[in-house]
């Protein structure tokens, strides 16, 4: 069922855009597109903190460009979240910035419904000629009806704040005790020893039983609560994707469902051959390219890689969390990827898989998915999958943070 609720001025889409996006923007653009007067998603950058003209355009001209993308959407509402104040005056900061989105969204045909601004001491609109010195009081968008109605419509025992976080997302540094760790420890270095000894992958043990079925612990891990998960099979788990066939095919697994993973475990064994062409289907879901994943899959699987990776050892971490930043990424939650990217990075420097993503996010690319929102569906109310966030970010800052994270590995060696 598609829940409306209707915001009528303001501080009713302020109160919504956190639904909307699930996240609380900071130092952000975003954008709230419109089919006609019903809200389709929502599209999130890093505010570009620049008075350069060409700087500004180039960012504006990016996001209304994957504004073009979502079907039939044909009105913006572009908003600026800032730390940046008020103070005694009343034009909003940030105008520059602001101004070249409109810009930018008008040359392309969008309507711009409204223009606002939430700053640390007060909100306003752009295009407001009567804003009071300050701007308005922050407490008018929590004292909003658009708030209480958000909170009549979430379901008994959900959180009171579905978009507690900003855009990063939760804190993910949790972190299991040190004997949970060592025991982990030893169990992926019984896999391992099992790999390296064909006698041993003959005999029967537990050992071998959940290396054989992985699929079926895969799928049996995403479908119970991750504290639950043994440690056998956390660790078959983290040993596995340690591999990147394997690691593959579980991202499959979990975000496509088992048969798209029994199909990427297939055309993993017919690249191993050599035969032309394997590997290509796997490689366009990869690129976000493809059917939709399944939100509610992907969301088991982040609270799953969440625990693996508290968990494990601290050389085992790399793929869970570029497998982490993946899933979210798949989700339009780019600047929550980047964090688990960050984190990998930190661990493994040249760790592949977190390379390509940080490439990927460096240039604003987005899963065609994230854009694929039926027209039918189209509400005001925030749904999972149907929002898209980018963080725009220069080639030559991604370059230098490398090249400083290898150096800070080569002193460390």
């Amino acid at each position: 069922m598609t829940t409306i609720i209707t915001a009528r001025d303001g501080q009713d889409l302020l109160a919504l855009v956190p639904e909307l996006a699930g996240f609380r923007p900071v130092e952000s653009l975003v954008l709230v597109a419109f089919r006609g007067k019903r809200s389709c998603g929502a599209l999130r950058a890093d505010l570009p903190h620049s008075s350069d003209a060409d700087v500004l355009s180039a960012v504006a001209s990016s996001l209304i460009g994957l504004l073009c993308k979502i079907p039939e959407a044909d009105a913006v509402v572009p908003l600026v979240y800032t730390s940046a104040r008020f103070d005694a005056g009343n034009v909003p900061p940030h105008g520059e910035a602001m101004n070249a989105v409109i810009f930018h969204a008008e040359e392309s045909g969008f309507l711009v419904r409204d223009a606002l601004c939430v700053a640390a001491d007060g909100w306003a609109s752009y295009l407001d000629t009567a804003v009071p010195p300050g701007g308005h009081a922050l407490a008018l968008i929590a004292e909003s009806t658009v708030t209480a109605q958000l909170a009549a419509e979430r379901p008994p025992g959900a959180p009171a704040d579905r978009a507690m976080h900003d855009q990063r997302g939760p804190d993910p540094r949790r972190t299991a005790d040190l004997v949970t760790r060592q025991r982990m420890g030893r169990l992926i270095n019984r896999f391992r020893a099992m790999a390296s000894d064909p006698a041993a992958l003959g005999e029967p043990s537990a050992e071998l039983a959940a290396l054989l079925g992985l699929p079926a612990v895969a799928e049996m891990s995403v479908n119970c609560p991750a504290e639950t998960v043994s440690e056998l099979d956390a660790a078959a788990l983290l040993f596995a994707m340690q591999g990147p066939p394997a690691r593959d095919m579980l991202l499959i697994h979990w975000a496509f469902g088992v048969e798209a993973g029994a199909r990427a475990e297939r055309e993993n064994l017919r690249f191993a051959a050599g035969e032309p062409g394997a590997g290509r289907e796997s490689a366009a879901l990869f690129w976000g390219e493809g059917p939709r994943p399944d939100p509610e899959r992907i969301e088991a699987a982040i609270e799953l890689l969440l625990e693996l990776v508290a968990r494990a050892p601290r050389r085992c971490k790399p793929p869970a969390l570029s497998m982490l930043a993946w899933l979210n990424w798949a989700l339009g939650r780019s600047s929550r990827a980047a964090v688990f990217i960050e984190m990998a990075l930190a661990i493994d420097p040249g760790y592949g898989l977190a390379e390509i993503l940080e490439t990927m996010l460096s240039i604003g690319r987005l899963p065609e998915w994230a854009f694929a929102v039926p027209v039918a569906a189209a509400s005001a109310a925030r749904h999972d999958g149907r929002t898209a966030e980018t963080s725009v970010r220069s080639s030559a800052g991604r370059s230098a943070r490398r090249a400083g994270r290898r150096a800070a590995q080569r002193g460390r060696g």
